[in-house]
């Protein structure tokens, strides 16, 4: 098509309805008003779907949810239905895929040196079947023209929703009683990161809507556009902003080297929506220059462009990001061809040292890099990372097929509205975590099928003729794949179930109740949460508060089996010791225990007692004397009593 045809079109027409069929043929061969009502669907289970229960209210349920959603659309349109394939795969596509698959048997090899296989089977499993969901989201968007626009305005209504359920939440006028793990706004993401992350996804959909969708709902796109903006400011995410930032500049780029003749719209429009943003920003910083609220919002603005230089929370987060970084370089270091294994980062990471980080306090445990790449090369190696470079790169080649080839400009401006957006996705993930929520998958997956599914469509040797339908050993094959997701969704809930009531159980100090709800949740699939934690490590301090010492040490060198680098499993491994009173093999444990979190205060009076105990009153000495123990009574006459006996026998 010429330029000169291209001026001629109406930049804000609808997208293209597809050709006309007869409705026999839409009811028996291609159902495809039937996949649209089937995806709208799951978009809003995905959405709302969560379970007060789990550890994470909205992880386990909603995987359950898109599990079972892909195997019942496989089952209902591919087995059932025998839909007609729209097109046989262009020769790209199927390498793409076999680089999915690829990359996950390579996850599969890297778990036969990790620490801990069980911990990546989750992963796998879900990367495959999203790798499912790719398949059939390309299949659905390619068979109808209008089913991009129709889904992009789905995403827009859902990601206004989201933006209004996280500003009331804010202001405290309704759902401050969602669970969430950090400060609000979280809205129904149980984490304030991963809201402002996933109102970003929507954004391209949203912009989608507005330079393709008729006059009605180009107004509707603007309004969420800038409440979905206002959402991502409220919610204090510098990668959020930052990725907005990169998806606007990306999609400017883009028209003007592609799509010439909407470029300076698309510029106008882009510049004033980020204006309009830094306006609020500043304009909400300056109203509550008082406010908790006020001052995070100047921080994290500020550290943006000042990192490091200065000792704001904002800027110690983001250095002590850099130091987990570090960390992580060194795990790469130690594992470079196979990694540590899918979900093995936050085992091995320990072993690497805690200095500087509040890990060695233990406080908390390290449970995500804040990079995906730098996450992936640790767990999986070199050569996994460079499988899922070749994913993304060539998901990249074929916008740009689409972009510098003869196509209809709806087609183009979706086309570079989607790159846009996985390139917000690829900032994004640079410093957050985006695949550990199942709606941003979602979002990302359609970002990608839009693009593949035009590619698809109009791929020069695509058309199938005669028509043929799915392969059944294909259709099997996603269905097993689906099923195993399920199955692993189901017992990963009755793990996170149980371990909760565990820890409820623990804080009420009922530990034969504690060791019946064990039981229910000790499962091979699962054995570990995010965070490392087993159920095994609760069930053998329950043991040793009822004196059954060989039941409490059988339980946590199980644990142990699971996380062996884990500060806890070490220090409660030498308590059960202790009580034992075998104390030269206490202080193994609390010495590794010390070694792994050098400021572990728990950690260094265990050790101080064990020392006291077996006459090592020197080095009993020396441990007291790294803390302040001048307020605890039991220490100080443990200090003078060493420094006494240290003496009657000659110093020694």
């Amino acid at each position: 098509m010429s330029k000169k045809k291209f001026k001629k079109m109406d930049h804000t027409a609808t997208y293209e309805q597809p050709n006309p069929v007869s409705k026999k043929a839409v009811a028996v061969d291609n159902p495809s008003q039937s996949m649209y009502y089937w995806f709208l669907g799951v978009l809003v289970l995905v959405s709302f779907a969560y379970s007060t229960k789990t550890l994470d209210p909205v992880i386990v349920p909603r995987y359950i949810v898109l599990s079972i959603f892909t195997f019942s659309y496989i089952a209902y349109f591919y087995f059932f239905k025998k839909i007609v394939l729209p097109a046989n795969l262009p020769i790209l596509v199927k390498i793409l895929f076999i680089t999915g698959i690829l990359f996950n048997i390579w996850c599969g090899v890297s778990l036969s040196n990790s620490i801990n296989p069980s911990a990546g089977y989750y992963d796998i499993a879900r990367q495959l079947l999203l790798l499912a969901l790719l398949f059939i989201g390309i299949q659905m968007l390619a068979s109808n023209d209008g089913f991009v626009l129709r889904i992009s305005k789905a995403v827009m209504v859902m990601g206004s929703v989201h933006a209004a359920i996280g500003i009331m939440q804010l202001n405290g006028m309704a759902f401050t009683q969602l669970p969430g793990a950090n400060a609000l706004p979280y809205g129904l993401m149980a984490n304030r990161n991963l809201f402002a992350s996933a109102e970003t996804f929507t954004l391209p959909f949203i912009f989608l809507v507005y330079f393709l969708g008729s006059k009605i709902w180009k107004i509707g796109a603007t309004a969420a556009a800038l409440f979905v903006g206002i959402a991502i400011i409220v919610a204090q995410t510098r990668s959020a902003w930052l990725a907005t930032m990169v998806m606007a500049t990306a999609l400017i780029l883009l028209s003007f080297i592609f799509i010439k003749e909407i470029k300076w719209t698309v510029f106008k429009v882009l510049a004033t929506f980020i204006l309009a943003l830094v306006a609020f920003t500043a304009l909400l910083t300056l109203l509550n220059t008082e406010t908790a609220m006020g001052l995070e919002l100047k921080d994290r603005a500020l550290s943006m462009v000042n990192n490091g230089a200065d000792t704001s929370l904002a800027s110690q987060s983001a250095n002590d990001r850099i130091l987990i970084w570090k960390k992580t370089a060194a795990v790469i270091q130690g594992h470079p061809i196979t990694g540590t294994g899918l979900g093995n980062w936050k085992l091995n990471v320990l072993a690497y040292g805690s200095a500087g980080l509040a890990w060695s306090r233990g406080y908390y445990v390290p449970d995500r890099v804040h990079n995906v790449l730098i996450q992936t090369t640790a767990e999986t190696g070199i050569p996994g990372f460079l499988l899922l470079l070749s994913f993304w790169i060539i998901t990249a080649i074929i916008a740009y097929k689409n972009l510098s080839s003869q196509l209809p400009l709806q087609q183009k401006i979706a086309t570079a509205i989607m790159l846009a957006g996985l390139c917000a996705v690829a900032s994004d993930s640079m410093f957050s975590f985006p695949f550990e929520r199942i709606e941003h998958c979602l979002y990302i997956t359609l970002m990608g099928a839009v693009i593949i599914g035009i590619y698809y469509k109009n791929y020069p040797g695509a058309p199938v003729n005669p028509p043929k339908r799915m392969p059944l050993a294909v259709v099997f094959l996603l269905l097993i794949i689906a099923g195993i997701n399920i199955a692993i969704g189901f017992q990963k809930q009755l793990f996170e179930k149980s371990l909760s009531q565990v820890k409820a159980l623990e804080k009420s100090n009922m530990p034969q109740a504690l060791i019946d709800a064990a039981q229910a949740g000790k499962k091979g699939f699962v054995t570990v949460d995010d965070e490392g934690l087993s159920i095994e490590a609760k069930e053998a301090l329950a043991y040793r508060d009822l004196k059954q010492y060989p039941k409490a040490l059988n339980a946590m060198k199980i644990a142990f089996k699971y996380n062996p680098n884990s500060a806890m499993v070490n220090n409660n491994m030498g308590t059960i010791y202790t009580e034992m009173e075998d104390y030269k093999t206490a202080i193994v444990y609390y010495e590794k225990a010390l070694a792994l979190t050098p400021d572990f205060i728990i950690v260094k009076k265990n050790l101080a007692l064990n020392y006291y105990l077996t006459g090592n009153y020197a080095k009993c000495i020396s441990i007291l004397n790294t803390f302040d123990y001048s307020t605890e009574p039991t220490l100080v006459d443990m200090m003078v009593q060493s420094q006494n006996l240290l003496m009657a026998a000659g110093g020694k």
